[in-house]
């Protein structure tokens, strides 16, 4: 009796498995096209500089453009293990020079939006975009094996 349940609540699920990555791209997209655009019409320079980040005028308008761009392609699932990667790597940043500074402990470092928005890139990077994605559609055209 219960095992058919079981059964039954995986087959259901099973079928649904595209909404948890697609809502992860779209809400992780939206935010980083959000603060990309921030970043491009007021490039943060003096913050940048304040952090000790070399070249601070390169990449503040890079960091700028990669969330812009890359926030783009999340909502689109277009490149996104590679869009993944570098927003991650510049939560990392983030993490390391701006937000850890002023935490005291752990628990209060992943706490901070930055924490959750690197999560989130890491399993998009490893998990990919999921059905409901460009990446999928380019895929299969290429006949590369998709999952």
């Amino acid at each position: 009796m219960w095992q058919k349940r079981i059964r039954q609540i995986r087959e259901v699920l099973g079928k649904v498995s595209w909404v948890g990555p697609l809502a992860a791209r779209l809400t992780l997209g939206l935010m980083f096209y959000g603060t990309g655009r921030g970043k491009l019409a007021h490039p943060p320079v003096s913050f940048f500089e304040d952090l000790g980040i070399p070249f601070p005028a390169f990449h503040a308008h890079f960091v700028g453009y990669l969330e812009t761009v890359g926030g783009v392609a999340l909502v689109l699932g277009l490149a996104t293990r590679f869009f993944a990667a570098g927003l991650g790597i510049t939560m990392i940043v983030a993490l390391a020079t701006a937000v850890a500074p002023r935490t005291d402990s752990l628990l209060d470092l992943v706490r901070e939006s930055e924490s959750i928005d690197l999560a989130i890139c890491l399993w998009l990077f490893v998990a990919g975009a999921g059905k409901m994605s460009l990446d999928r559609i380019v895929c299969r055209k290429l006949d590369s094996g998709c999952e």
